[in-house]
């Protein structure tokens, strides 16, 4: 069933808070695990990521934003096996500046406005839909990789 979330304090609209699915997601995966958000994301968050890869969850990939992330801390927080993709000021060939969000967990995807960050999951009025089909998680890290293999993401 396809759902709409959005912020706890924005849940008296339609839409119901996006945090718990989101840490459900992630604490369910068994193979895969993709956050993009561009700005730091919550450490709640983070720290259903390094559960999941306590876990066994192997591939676990983060994207985030190179001029609205403490990337250091990015680099701190997530499991050391995580590969932490940053975007390129905007891309200078194509004039594209990367700003998806996004979570990927094995066949769940979570799409939307709505970065990670506290202020995101608390307080913003974002909307994103959650979704389950292999097709879509497949197309959206596939998507990633295009991104990375055009030089749009790198690594950090």
């Amino acid at each position: 069933m396809t759902r709409l979330y959005t912020s706890d304090r924005s849940a008296d609209f339609v839409a119901r808070p996006t945090l718990p699915p989101v840490l459900e997601m992630i604490g369910g995966a068994r193979r895969r695990v993709l956050i993009a958000s561009f700005s730091d994301i919550d450490q709640r968050v983070i720290g259903a990521v390094c559960e999941a890869s306590e876990g066994g969850v192997e591939e676990i990939v983060v994207v985030l934003d190179r001029s609205n992330c403490d990337l250091a801390r990015a680099k701190r927080g997530f499991p050391e096996s995580a590969r932490i993709l940053v975007n390129i000021e905007p891309d200078i060939r194509s004039g594209m500046i990367m700003h998806i969000k996004s979570v990927v967990a094995d066949r769940s995807v979570l799409i939307g406005s709505s970065n990670l960050s506290s202020a995101a999951l608390e307080s913003n009025l974002e909307l994103s839909v959650l979704v389950n089909d292999d097709d879509l998680a497949l197309e959206v890290v596939q998507f990633v990789e295009s991104c990375v293999t055009r030089g749009l993401l790198v690594e950090h």
